[in-house]
């Protein structure tokens, strides 16, 4: 592997899913002049490789495994062979994945404590009717 085949690579990856390199950075949550030209070398020609992070945020907003990644950067026709995939989303959050994980967590957690609350009224409901109603009924339970 070389610095020409990983930029090939991230390039293809970007047309395959039908964005440029600008377009990749958006999604991937990263400055839109990231993968610009002019950052592939330095001032004195030195080639600049992305870092380990930046591949793995394109990864991550493109749901290609780096497996896949791999397939795109060693065979040369690749699009032509393996269809490109639809319906890559587009990430508009700006949040972190840690954060978005959290917020569902959260929210799966409200949704939890609401029912389980609930389960708790109805439960005093069953239990009040039994009582004003004249059964006798022997119920246990905590709360």
């Amino acid at each position: 592997m070389d610095h020409k085949m990983l930029w090939n690579a991230i390039e293809k990856l970007a047309k395959i899913h039908g964005l440029s390199f600008s377009g990749l950075a958006k999604i991937s949550g990263l400055d839109a002049t990231t993968f610009n030209k002019s950052k592939q070398f330095s001032a004195d020609g030195t080639p600049r490789w992305p870092s380990c992070q930046t591949i793995s945020k394109i990864l991550e907003a493109t749901h290609v495994s780096p497996l896949e990644f791999a397939k795109i950067m060693l065979i040369k026709d690749y699009p032509a062979i393996y269809p490109p995939k639809k319906g890559v989303r587009k990430r508009t959050c700006k949040k972190p994945l840690r954060a978005r994980i959290w917020d569902n967590a959260h929210r799966i957690l409200n949704a939890l404590i609401i029912l389980t609350l609930y389960i708790f009224y109805l439960q005093k409901q069953i239990i009040q009717r039994y009582f004003y109603t004249g059964h006798n009924c022997h119920v246990f339970f905590l709360y």
